[in-house]
């Protein structure tokens, strides 16, 4: 497996783990010049996506419902030890109510 199909697997089981609870897809697009998979959560008030490209790098967005952006983190380079901590940020804000 590439390390970009680790990092889908990833994504397809943190949809998994949080379908019951949350509002959660995962689309993947590999017929691009730049394949990525992606996540987008739709909360209470918020809307998010984390991206992880096959370049390596990570993305995330949250935005109010008026599409004001309130929190993002670009070009991220995960590693293992790490991803769980970025993907909690990322779900945080998301979940955030203000």
């Amino acid at each position: 497996m590439t390390s970009f199909e680790l990092w889908q697997k990833w994504l397809q089981e943190k949809v998994t783990s949080h379908e019951g609870d949350l509002n959660i897809r995962y689309f993947c697009n590999t017929t691009t010049a730049k394949p990525v998979a992606i996540v987008q959560v739709t909360g209470k008030h918020r809307l998010g996506q984390f991206s992880v490209w096959a370049t390596g790098e990570a993305d995330y967005e949250v935005a109010q419902e008026n599409g004001k952006m309130v929190q993002h983190k670009w070009g991220m380079q995960l590693q293992t030890d790490d991803s769980d901590l970025a993907f909690g940020e990322f779900l945080k804000a998301v979940m955030d109510e203000n």
